[in-house]
């Protein structure tokens, strides 16, 4: 498969021979620089391990409020499904094309993502006591992007 693709296997009832129980593939064609977004921010995120945030995050890979990923799922599939590994990284992939079709810089991609605006840096601590700082959270994503 190519990069732009994404292959996840599902079991149940499909159209076509495929018996119940049986696994079938499904192929979902996706920009590849979206993947490659969204690859960055994994590692910048998690480093690729699932894991709940210090701030209330969701376990995940990408490191999500629960609004954050309520709203991405009904916007991108039309509901929220359970949070697994192959939902996430196919609704955040979904998400980070949209925002590459829009036109948004990979910069502003990654602070958005990271404080909810792509216009402002931010540096603080949040209300969990955690620290935050945009720009260096941005530059770390970016050079993730090019490793």
């Amino acid at each position: 498969m190519g990069r732009g693709t994404v292959r996840t296997r599902a079991k149940g009832r499909s159209r076509g021979n495929t018996r119940k129980g049986k696994s079938r593939v499904i192929v979902f064609r996706i920009n590849p620089h979206a993947l490659a977004l969204l690859d960055a921010l994994i590692e910048t995120e998690t480093q690729g391990v699932k894991r709940e945030g210090q701030s209330g995050e969701l376990a995940s890979y990408t490191q999500m409020l629960p609004s954050t990923w309520k709203a991405i799922a009904i916007d991108t599939i039309g509901y929220v499904p359970e949070l697994t590994e192959v939902n996430e990284k196919y609704v955040v992939a979904r998400t980070l094309e949209k925002w590459v079709a829009k036109g948004l810089t990979d910069e502003q991609i990654y602070l958005k993502w990271n404080s909810g605006q792509y216009k402002v840096h931010k540096q603080g601590i949040n209300k969990w006591g955690q620290r935050y700082d945009t720009i260096a959270y941005t530059q770390k994503a970016l050079k993730n992007l090019q490793l």
